[in-house]
């Protein structure tokens, strides 16, 4: 056999696999019970944050058809682009859209009437 055909020839590690099989599904069912034991022993937390940046609205299609690209694509918004944000973030319906679409008050076991 030549350099090139062993280099291609990967029987020998399908063999290795085949051979220390048990080994590896042991290992496997290992790493899945710590792993799950870990994972339930973890205390609950609920809090999740994320950074939002108001950016203008226009059409992503003009950017590639304009000749000349007269906007940035990834500019900041300026102020009433910030102010149509937190409008939006601030609505109640979409808050409440969100809480009943994805179950929220069961998904995370909260009475409503806490606070």
């Amino acid at each position: 056999m030549n350099t090139s055909d062993s280099n291609l020839d990967s029987t020998h590690l399908l063999r290795f696999i085949f051979d220390r099989r048990r080994t590896f599904a042991v290992i496997g069912t290992a790493a899945l019970v710590l792993s799950s034991i870990a994972a339930l022993m973890m205390e609950e937390q609920f809090k999740s944050t994320v950074i939002m940046f108001a950016t203008p609205q226009h059409s992503i299609g003009e950017q590639f058809y304009e000749e000349v690209k007269r906007n940035d694509l990834l500019e900041y918004g300026e102020t009433e682009d910030a102010e149509r944000l937190l409008q939006i973030l601030n609505s109640d319906r979409i808050r409440s859209r969100i809480i009943e679409k994805y179950n929220l008050w069961s998904h995370y076991d909260i009475v409503q009437g806490e606070p």
